[in-house]
Formats: C-alpha cells, sequence, structure tokens
C-alpha cells in the first residue's frame, strides 16, 4: 500500500515539473519583446520601427502550423552574448509541440 501512494506521489511530481519546466507558446501580445525591455536607444528604436513587421512575422507563425508557437518575448532585437558593441540581430524563439498529431507525422522526413 505503501509502495503505490510512493509512486502516485511521485508520478504527480515528475507531472508537475514537466508542466513547470517545459517551455510554452507565449499568447500573442505575450511574443513580441515590448520596448521597455530594451536597454539601449538603439534596440529601443529598432523595435518601435519595426514594430508593424515583427506582429506580421508572429502572424505568419502563428499560422504557418498548429504545432509551432512563440516563447515569450520570443521575437525581438537581441545582441551577441559578449559583443562589445550594441549590434543587434532579429531573433525568434519558437517551441514545438510534439504530441503526437496526424499531421505532424503525415510529414515528409529530412531531406
Amino acid at each position: 500500500m505503501r509502495h503505490g501512494l510512493v509512486r502516485f506521489i511521485v508520478r504527480r511530481l515528475a507531472v508537475l515539473a514537466i508542466i513547470l519546466f517545459i517551455p510554452l507558446p507565449a499568447a500573442a501580445d505575450d511574443a513580441i519583446m515590448s520596448v521597455d525591455q530594451y536597454k539601449t536607444a538603439k534596440a529601443r528604436t529598432l523595435a518601435t520601427t519595426h514594430q508593424g513587421q515583427l506582429k506580421q512575422v508572429r502572424e505568419d507563425i502563428y499560422h504557418c502550423m498548429p504545432w509551432v508557437g512563440v516563447q515569450k518575448s520570443g521575437i525581438g532585437f537581441r545582441q551577441p552574448k559578449g559583443a562589445a558593441e550594441d549590434d543587434r540581430y532579429l531573433s525568434i524563439w519558437i517551441v514545438i509541440d510534439q504530441d503526437e498529431d496526424a499531421r505532424f507525422s503525415a510529414l515528409p522526413g529530412p531531406r
């Protein structure tokens, strides 16, 4: 009896850990880094100048495939680690839901 209870608790904790640590796709409003998250004027200028295009990219990804999503604040202009200057690049962090889906498994393999 006690062994069964321990297994039950371990399974529930494992499920909870998976839920807490697996990145989930962000809501549409959370997918693009907000302007106030940028620390430099150059980054804020890039974000405000290209806001419309970033929203279009987010929409294109959303309608791409049902299992592809964008991580929270996953679309934005990031700075390379260790960069001495404020060089920026467009970064898109996607999340792919790998649940069993007939449409996903029907895709051709790698080429």
